[in-house]
């Protein structure tokens, strides 16, 4: 039994792509927004200049930091029974949503949806619902507590992390801010009993910062990049850039920009801390001249997604890629014909980890039902990707020369032992007409919203202790002090 492949790159396309993207570095450099991070590349043999903040990094330190960011390690979870290990080769995929949106979408009745701003609860509600998810594998923050934008006491990041921390046992990544990066590894270190190096060694969350295309690392992501290496909080860095505007028009262009982007992110990882656990992300699509904008339910932004999972795994990276993601404004065809497109090609090409459960409207809105159905969809994707077990016992030849033309296989042994194996889902209906009918004749999205309705009120996640519960509480209220100030 082998699993699926699909290839986009070729071998020697992907050689191609990596001796120009270290061509970029070394000859056009990054522009570098933060002193201390110039510095460090300064430090490991990098031309700098100072005026412009442009370091142009030789090809000899791409090639040491990337061998020593690591090809696997375990992203821990609160309660040690969602732990998930990301892989730098190909062999296997994990699911997430997508963030960071500003609205939900909410069903209202059949056919009916409503958007509005998210808000805080929105967050720790999308945990919750992750948290019951078993094939959506982590918690990436899905949308932004709008309703906390214009607070101006309280620590809108911190509370983020808070609600995510909440919602779900398993791990996640939130909306980074290296200002609050430290008050949130007290946090972690909290639900550890206090006990830091236990939670450097037990990491149950991931920082999360973007490239400025073209070719700029700014201050946010260096920082992030620093403080995340001094934690032991494994730390991806992502491109979004946009083939025509911010990148070249040409797909194979926009891979070699925003992969010298990336690689200069890993490296300044690599430089704060040497093996310090790396996540290598993309965003990345192309821009739509006739609509104005950067749609993910795209041919191309489907290529662009399989090609760095490619990448990644030739660097032997962990990669997180856009996935199912789609451009419509509500859970309907578009979004299930895109979302599929965007599920399939990155997971065949090998891609560490796919985002985008729930994620619709370009990325500016979620849909709890979508999110449910999503969970769905990658169970399918994990049984495909199961391909087929082709084994002496697995063929079955002696059972099917007993059986002959004239048996069935209903009261088999064989099938009684395994009919568990076949794929079912909660949210897509297989029945005949007449069962649906008597069922009450429910769509896709009416059984998903019942799904969602039943996990919020009934999903118990693994409580937090009171006592970790007092020490966050204090953590917070001296993080919105600093947000004060």
């Amino acid at each position: 039994m082998r699993r699926p492949k699909l290839e986009i790159l070729s071998k020697s396309e992907i050689l191609d792509i990596d001796a120009a993207s270290k061509k970029v570095l070394e000859e056009v450099g990054l522009m570098v927004n933060h002193e201390k991070a110039r510095q460090m590349f300064k430090a490991a043999g990098c031309e700098v200049d100072e005026k412009t903040k442009v370091v142009k990094i030789p090809e000899s330190l791409v090639v040491e930091a990337m061998s020593s960011t690591p090809t696997n390690y375990k992203y821990y979870s609160r309660d040690g029974k969602h732990d998930c290990t990301l892989v730098g080769d190909g062999s296997k995929t994990l699911f997430a949503p997508l963030g960071i949106a500003t609205n939900v979408t909410d069903y209202v009745s059949p056919g009916v949806f409503k958007k509005r701003p998210s808000t805080l609860k929105d967050i720790q509600n999308m945990s919750t619902i992750v948290d019951a998810c078993p094939n959506i594998d982590h918690m990436i923050q899905g949308v932004s507590a709008m309703d906390l934008m214009t607070v101006t006491d309280q620590n809108r990041r911190v509370r983020e992390f808070d609600a995510l921390l909440t919602g779900t046992s398993k791990p996640f990544m939130w909306d980074s801010d290296y200002r609050y990066n430290e008050d949130c590894f007290k946090i972690e270190a909290a639900c550890y009993s206090g006990d830091e190096e236990e939670a450097r060694k037990k990491p149950f969350y991931m920082n999360v910062s973007c490239t400025t295309s073209p070719l700029q690392l700014d201050y946010a992501l260096c920082d992030l990049c620093l403080t995340s290496a001094e934690f032991n909080v494994p730390m991806m860095v992502m491109t979004m850039g946009m083939c025509g505007t911010s990148a070249p028009i040409h797909i194979a262009g926009t891979l070699v920009e925003n992969n010298a982007e990336v690689l200069g992110g890993l490296i300044l990882s690599q430089l704060a801390n040497k093996g310090a656990p790396n996540l290598y992300g993309s965003c990345t699509t192309s821009f739509d001249f006739h609509c104005n904008s950067a749609p993910w339910g795209t041919p191309e932004g489907s290529l662009i997604s399989a090609c760095v999972g490619q990448l990644a795994n030739y660097y032997g990276v962990p990669s997180i890629v856009m996935g199912t993601a789609s451009d419509s404004k509500m859970p309907d065809i578009q979004c299930g014909h895109e979302e599929t497109m965007n599920m399939m090609m990155p997971t065949l090409a090998g891609a560490t980890n796919l985002t985008g459960a729930g994620m619709m409207e370009l990325g500016m809105s979620h849909s709890f039902e979508k999110m449910v159905i999503d969970n769905d969809l990658f169970g399918v994707m994990n049984r495909i990707m199961e391909g087929v077990e082709v084994t002496k016992e697995t063929m079955m030849v002696d059972d099917i020369i007993a059986v002959g033309p004239f048996g069935d296989y209903v009261a088999h042994p064989s099938t009684l032992e395994n009919f568990g194996m076949i794929n079912h889902s909660d949210c897509l209906d297989h029945n005949m007409y007449d069962e649906w009918v008597a069922g009450g004749s429910k769509a896709a999205l009416d059984l998903a919203h019942e799904r969602v309705l039943d996990i919020l009120a009934n999903h118990q996640v693994t409580p937090i202790e009171n006592d970790v519960r007092k020490s966050i509480d204090a953590i917070i209220k001296e993080a919105d002090a600093k947000y004060k100030a």
